[in-house]
């Protein structure tokens, strides 16, 4: 995976969270987004790390950082979902 993309996917991400966070008036809306874009990232690696146990194997990709840092635990929730029933 490069480097470069992910560095720009969660910047984006950041940014976007940023402005929905200020806009509904939270006090530190910077914080508040890297937060949840780190627990989301943090809910994929756990994922993927988990995968001799569980057995599902969710690859870490452009596609999955992305839905995980803008949906955060739900949109791991959702990846590995699709990745079980599909």
């Amino acid at each position: 995976m490069n480097m470069p993309k992910m560095l720009l996917i969660i910047a984006i991400a950041w940014l976007i969270f940023s402005i929905v966070n200020a806009a509904a008036g939270f006090k530190k809306p910077l914080r508040k987004s890297l937060y949840s874009i780190m627990i989301g990232i943090a809910s994929l690696v756990l994922v993927h790390f988990l995968r001799p146990y569980t057995g599902v194997d969710v690859p870490i990709s452009i596609m999955s950082l992305t839905v995980s840092s803008l949906l955060g635990i739900p949109g791991t929730a959702l990846i590995l979902a699709l990745n079980v029933f599909f």
